[in-house]
């Protein structure tokens, strides 16, 4: 039985994931994670994307993508594909590396957009990866807010738009919504 299409629509905009086969590392180290970034660098630019939040974790990928056109699944090919041959080839390793289609869950609301950007920028620090999402330097959040270079394929004004229309006035609206999403440590 073939999978079922999907739905994606011009000007839509989806929380991306895609996870290693069994929980396997797909970046092993910084150049892995590089090689990834450049992957998806031309896809704005190629396929109309505003790719609005990235984040390379050891085993998975987290993205926010805006659409131009229903061609997500062409850029995500090109790029898992790209990708796992040269991991196979840097690692000396045969088969698949992703556990299966990459996932996309269409973003409806302002609020859901607003969660998961901050779902995205905790996701480091849920699992021990980094203190403050803005640690991160796999997560293109502490750019977008200014405390590193950006990487300029990053949709950071599109992004920071939909909190206020100056930049600054942007930036912090941002910081503040996400820091209020921190999770809540109890005293001992």
């Amino acid at each position: 039985m073939p999978r079922p299409l999907r739905l994606i629509e011009p000007g839509g905009v989806y929380h991306v994931t895609t996870n290693g086969l069994d929980e396997t590392p797909i970046f092993r180290q910084d150049r892995d994670r590089r090689r990834f970034l450049a992957l998806l660098a031309p896809l704005p630019a190629r396929l109309g994307w505003n790719i609005l939040v990235v984040c390379l974790m050891d085993t998975h990928v987290h993205m926010l993508v805006q659409v131009a056109d229903a061609n997500l699944s062409v850029g995500m090919e090109r790029v898992k594909g790209d990708y796992a041959r040269a991991f196979n080839r840097w690692y000396g390793r045969r088969g698949h590396l992703f556990r299966e289609r990459f996932k996309s869950k269409p973003v409806l609301t302002e609020a859901h957009l607003f969660q998961t950007i901050r779902y995205i920028a905790f996701n480091p620090v849920e699992v021990g990866l980094a203190d403050r999402p803005e640690d991160y330097v796999w997560c293109s959040y502490g750019a977008t807010i200014g405390v590193r270079p950006a990487w300029p394929w990053i949709a950071n004004t599109a992004l920071l738009a939909q909190f206020a229309q100056t930049r600054e006035h942007a930036i912090a609206r941002l910081r503040a919504f996400v820091d209020e999403g921190a999770p809540r440590r109890h005293a001992a």
